[in-house]
């Protein structure tokens, strides 16, 4: 309504101004919020066009010397390379986007035929179709990078329907249908292995060599290729909803649009660009009154601003932005929008949710204290409470017994989330657990295990016994908390349900000083939510890192919310602020220093379209400035900050090498 406001009184004081009253109501439908130009496609009729159009430039700009013909002859470059500018420019006109880069080249350039600086005018339309063209190619290039890599084989494949194989293309696979993979063949769909092992190559999802051993009951993702035997497996999703596609789609989708940087710098160009050429009609109008020289003289003068005025040079903005999510997805790194870059370089905070992330998520039964039962029937008891629980304690626990489970014999079951499980076993009530689980339940364990990682056991209302759990700490994350503290972050915060001596050890190996310990699932989001509340105060972003859809409501609590992406588990969410495509720790510290570089290359290139314009204008003021100089000095600029945006991330993968020292 305030906008709303505004263009109603500005319109007001303008009215009796025709030509100004114009102008501005160009300049206030200029300034709103645009969805990002899709990069266009070059093709080899393009490129063959402005080869051709660039030589006959040259060639009638050095052999031509009658001034008739010259005029005539650079016609047909400015022709050749940029007729489609011109269409755009006149699609512009009729959307009324009067400061789009096309309409003001296609003006500028028209301008100069008319007032006899033909050569000028033709070199206008040719360096903007080049340096369009050159960051079109560059985006290109680096988006065919991953979704090459990540393609999904339209190649037939045999399925078993009805007993009987038959072969289809992957679009047509439906969930539940039992597919073969020989060796060799990439895997179209998400599924479980049903017979058979082997292993699969994960390289083109996680952006770094992995693989794995897959036997029946295990997951396996679309993307993955068979490196070992034949396999058959059960699909559980569609092509079009399997993993692959799925990142395909996310990381299209991120690219078509824009961050908030990005949107706020286009606004606020296309406002300058709007000033700019109302500065020059005015020039031109008054210069003509006050000098007594014919307009057309005036406006040569002031037609550099014109090629100031374009906004051109905006598109390496977003240039950046796509080299950066690009150059993300070839390492296994999914940012969901480039909004998210611009978060994680404000990072101030860093919380780790400890379980999976810093530590492995594979416990393992270390021993079993009971003062009433033998081990062996305490840890049976316990594997059938735990029967019905996905928990990785819960699993630990069943590998620890080994035995066979007698469902029969299970009632009840119900799982509390971070705290335990309860279900009545042969009649008499069980309860395994967290220590304030049993304690609120009227159950006191005794002290045996104190500091170490217990699940605690009571039976029929009296304590049973305790089970003591290990989960080794990742070799990668003291060196990436190390690698975060160089990267400035200023807090690194480990939260955890561990007990706080067991919590100390771990913090204290993997080089963190600040931990948060014996802290329930529930109880973390709201956690989180206070510290980001501290680093508002200090102008940071908290960046909260955590494991799928277990820690989905930490996640989004957080400013960027982190999930590791555990391939080939069955968890196939990539739906964070950013989404790791294996379990790597380094994908942490380069999320940050990939949106810290953009910020860097944006920073860069905003400084040199300054430079620019500003020099444009200082030399329009001066009576210096040449329209062949403006147009040479723009092009020249906006090559520049096209190689720096190709090349501003090529020493990422040294980066991640230095990480996984």
């Amino acid at each position: 309504m305030a906008k709303k406001r505004n263009q109603n009184r500005s319109s007001g004081i303008f009215a009796r101004v025709s030509a100004a009253s114009a102008c501005f109501a160009g300049l206030l439908g200029c300034v709103e919020h645009r969805p990002r130009r899709e990069w266009e496609s070059v093709t080899p009729v393009l490129a063959v066009r402005l080869i051709a159009a660039t030589l006959l430039f040259a060639g009638t700009l050095l052999f031509c010397a009658n001034q008739a013909i010259f005029r005539l002859l650079m016609l047909l470059p400015a022709a050749a390379a940029a007729y489609d500018v011109l269409w755009r420019a006149i699609r512009a006109l009729t959307e009324r986007d009067v400061f789009a880069p096309e309409l003001l080249t296609c003006t500028a350039a028209a301008a100069a035929f008319l007032t006899g600086q033909s050569a000028a005018g033709a070199a206008a339309m040719l360096l903007f179709r080049l340096t369009g063209l050159a960051a079109n190619y560059a985006a290109g290039r680096m988006e065919a990078v991953f979704s090459g890599r990540l393609r999904i084989s339209t190649a037939p494949v045999s399925i078993l329907r009805v007993g009987e194989p038959m072969d289809v293309s992957p679009a047509e696979i439906c969930p539940g249908d039992t597919v073969l993979i020989p060796p060799g063949v990439q895997f179209p769909t998400n599924g479980v292995i049903s017979r058979g092992r082997t292993t699969v190559d994960m390289t083109a999802l996680a952006g770094q060599e992995a693989s794995r051993s897959v036997a029946p009951g295990d997951a396996v993702c679309s993307g993955c290729v068979n490196q070992g035997s034949a396999v058959e497996y059960t699909a559980t999703a569609a092509a079009q909803d399997s993993l692959a596609a799925r990142i395909l789609w996310a990381g299209r989708a991120a690219l078509q649009t824009r961050g908030r940087v990005e949107a706020g710098v286009s606004r606020l160009f296309r406002l300058a660009s709007a000033v700019l050429c109302t500065v020059a009609l005015l020039a031109a109008v008054i210069g003509s009154a006050a000098a007594e020289v014919s307009f057309a003289a005036a406006l040569v003068r002031v037609l550099p601003l014109l090629i100031a005025a374009s906004p051109a040079a905006l598109d390496t903005i977003g240039l950046a932005y796509h080299a950066a999510v690009c150059t993300a997805l070839r390492q296994g790194v999914l940012f969901s929008s480039p909004s998210v870059l611009d978060d994680a370089a404000a990072t101030e905070t860093v919380v780790f949710n400890q379980t999976g992330t810093l530590t492995t998520g594979v416990f393992r039964v270390c021993s079993v204290i009971s003062p009433r039962l033998d081990s062996d029937m305490l840890l049976q008891i316990a594997a059938h409470v735990e029967a019905g629980s996905t928990h990785p304690i819960a699993r630990a626990i069943r590998a620890a017994y080994a035995g066979p489970i007698r469902r029969e014999l299970i009632r009840d079951f119900s799982e509390i989330p971070g705290r335990g499980a309860q279900a009545v076993i042969d009649g008499i009530p069980v309860r395994v657990g967290n220590r304030e689980f049993l304690m609120e339940n009227g159950v006191v364990p005794d002290d045996s295990s104190a500091g170490e990682l217990a699940v605690y056991l009571s039976f029929g209302g009296q304590y049973a016994g305790c089970i003591i759990l290990s989960d080794s700490l990742k070799e990668q994350a003291a060196g990436v908390v190390s690698e975060l503290r160089g990267l400035g972050i200023r807090s690194i915060i480990m939260l955890t349900g561990d007990s706080r001596d067991a919590a100390a050890r771990t913090a204290k190996t993997a080089g963190i000083t600040e931990y948060v310990a014996e802290c329930r699932v529930e109880g973390k989001p709201e956690q989180i939510r206070r510290l980001r509340q501290r680093c508002a105060q200090k102008d940071g972003t908290l960046m909260c890192v955590g494991w799928g859809a277990r820690d989905a409501d930490s996640l989004a609590a957080a400013d960027v919310g982190v999930s590791f992406n555990t391939l080939g588990h069955g968890d196939d969410d990539v739906h964070a602020d950013i989404a790791l495509m294996q379990d790597a720790l380094y994908g942490v510290p380069l999320s940050i220093e990939l949106a810290r570089r953009t910020h860097r290359t944006v920073g860069l290139n905003l400084l040199v379209m300054l430079a620019v314009k500003l020099l444009i204008l200082a030399g329009v003021m001066l009576g210096a400035a040449p329209l062949w100089a403006a147009v040479l000095l723009d092009g020249c600029a906006s090559v520049f900050q096209t190689a720096r945006c190709a090349g501003a991330f090529r020493a990422v993968p040294a980066l991640i090498a230095e990480t996984q020292k």
